[in-house]
């Protein structure tokens, strides 16, 4: 599972798991190296990997298995015109300039609701 955090709640959750780092043989005093991409906790249920997102409030949390989500559509993300092997771009009339523009018509569809959650009432420090 995946579980995505506003950017202050992994702040938290970041600043306490450096809080209780043990320095190993690997230090070294010339450089000091902090931080993470994710955090990764093992629990009852199998891995659980904590992604910092811009896209999440604050105070709420997604848990999500990401393998039950697909994209379903006519069309993927796309520079041609529908119907035609052409690019769909157009000259700007007060520039100097091209506007490219993409066509697509998908939708995320998740085939497992009851695999994702939703988590509220996070408060930060």
């Amino acid at each position: 599972m995946d579980l995505f955090v506003n950017p202050k709640t992994w702040s938290d959750l970041l600043s306490e798991q450096t809080a209780q780092r043990q320095f190993d043989s690997r230090y070294d005093t010339k450089k000091y190296e902090n931080g993470a991409m994710s955090i990764v906790f093992y629990s009852q249920n199998g891995m659980i990997e904590i992604h910092s997102s811009t896209y999440v409030k604050e105070g709420i949390a997604f848990g999500l298995d990401l393998g039950c989500f697909e994209r379903v559509g006519s069309s993927d993300v796309t520079f041609k015109i529908p119907g035609t092997n052409e690019d769909y771009m157009i000259k700007l009339q007060d520039y100097h300039a091209l506007e490219y523009r993409t066509y697509c018509d998908l939708a995320i569809f998740c085939t497992a609701l009851g695999h994702n959650l939703l988590i509220t009432g996070i408060s930060n420090s």
